[in-house]
């Protein structure tokens, strides 16, 4: 019988910055939680900036690839992942450097490659730079992965059809969504004693970018306010699209009722006091906070993106779906819903089915059970 100690996998995690978006959140939150169950993490970033890097635990060792772009910075790349089991990639530029960088090493050297996808391929490459040599790239480059995550199921399979391509294999692994902080608040919630919830308050959270939609969220929102003068929306978040929301917000006269406080740490507790979550984005693969949302009983409505599409189909009367940039339906979504009963009894009921998923320990413990087998594999 061995009773040598077995080694914990060698994971490396790679991502361009630790800005707070939601692949972001989620990685750190998957570090964590991996770090639990012995795992030896090593994250590559493009760019050691962001607001989440004191979150990262001080036994994370932490690689800089020095602000390079993706492309340039390869060698640095193959260097950091040698010696690793696995390399997990969280977007679509850093699937394509790790699995170039991961073909310059030695066979024996090279580690499993898991590429992510979190957005519709449809979606993705309307928005992508160089749409057509990105495509080119992942035609012939992606098949060379050992595997495709995806968050909700259909995304992968998505993928490779718009690609043209029967491999790599595809795995759905939920996104870690659900702190034990957030999921001890959502019992609260659904006991009763939660925090005081304010029906006006309409909520967003993610990423200040054009791509999220605010500047259409907050247009409707003014034309919310005709009708429901009481409303209030607050943006959480940053990025660089704040100058111009601010200018906006300026322009159509809401600075006595829209405000912008920035990055919070307690995304749940905003979540729980509020009466409607509004998901304006261009695009949108997963959708973290629509998981939060509904979590904390607060109804959300999003736009006719892949991922809150998929999340949305089964909560009813607790989440809405409207086509993307559409002002005047957002309006109406809002004014229809912010604070409203039957929404918000909805909400409720989804909550328990969704934390269950989503919460960070079970998602974990499927992104283990998943790449384990594969980092022993590539040790023989």
């Amino acid at each position: 019988m061995d009773n040598s100690p077995v080694t914990p996998p060698r994971l490396a995690i790679v991502l361009p910055h630790l800005r707070s978006g939601g692949i972001e959140i989620s990685t750190l939150a998957l570090i964590r939680q991996l770090q639990d169950r012995r795992f030896r993490i090593r994250l590559i970033l493009g760019s050691r900036t962001g607001e989440l890097l004191d979150q990262i635990p001080e036994t994370v060792e932490i690689v800089d690839l020095g602000g390079r772009r993706a492309m340039a910075s390869l060698w640095a790349l193959r260097a950091a992942l040698a010696g690793m089991d696995a390399v997990y990639s969280g977007t679509n530029a850093r699937n394509i450097a790790a699995l170039l960088a991961a073909r310059l090493l030695p066979a024996h050297q090279r580690p499993v490659v898991i590429i992510s996808e979190h957005s519709s391929p449809a979606a993705y490459l309307a928005m992508a730079r160089h749409p057509g040599p990105r495509r080119w790239l992942m035609r012939r480059l992606y098949p060379l992965a050992d595997l495709l995550a995806v968050p909700t199921e259909g995304l992968g399979a998505d993928w490779l059809a718009a690609l043209a391509l029967d491999r790599p294999a595809v795995a759905t692994l939920p996104n870690p969504v659900l702190s034990p902080e957030a999921m001890a608040l959502a019992q609260t919630v659904a006991e009763g004693n939660g925090p005081p919830r304010d029906p006006a308050l309409v909520l967003a959270v993610g990423r200040l970018h054009p791509a999220k939609g605010h500047a259409d969220l907050i247009q409707a929102f003014a034309r919310a306010l005709r009708t429901r003068p009481e409303l209030r929306l607050t943006l959480l978040g940053e990025g660089a699209a704040r100058p111009e929301l601010e200018a906006l917000i300026a322009a159509l006269g809401l600075q006595h009722a829209v405000t912008l406080p920035g990055y919070s740490p307690d995304v749940a507790r905003h979540m729980a006091g509020a009466g409607l979550l509004v998901l304006p984005s261009h695009r949108e693969g997963f959708g973290n906070v629509v998981v939060e949302a509904l979590a904390q009983g607060t109804p959300v409505l999003a736009t006719d993106c892949d991922g809150p599409r998929r999340l949305l189909a089964q909560a009813g009367a607790a989440g809405r779906i409207v086509p993307i940039g559409d002002i005047d339906a957002l309006a109406r979504g809002i004014v229809e819903m912010a604070g409203q009963p039957e929404p918000l009894r909805a909400a409720q009921t989804a909550a328990p089915t969704l934390s269950a998923r989503y919460a960070h320990a079970a998602a974990a413990q499927t992104f283990a059970d998943c790449i384990a087998p594969l980092a022993a594999r590539r040790r023989g």
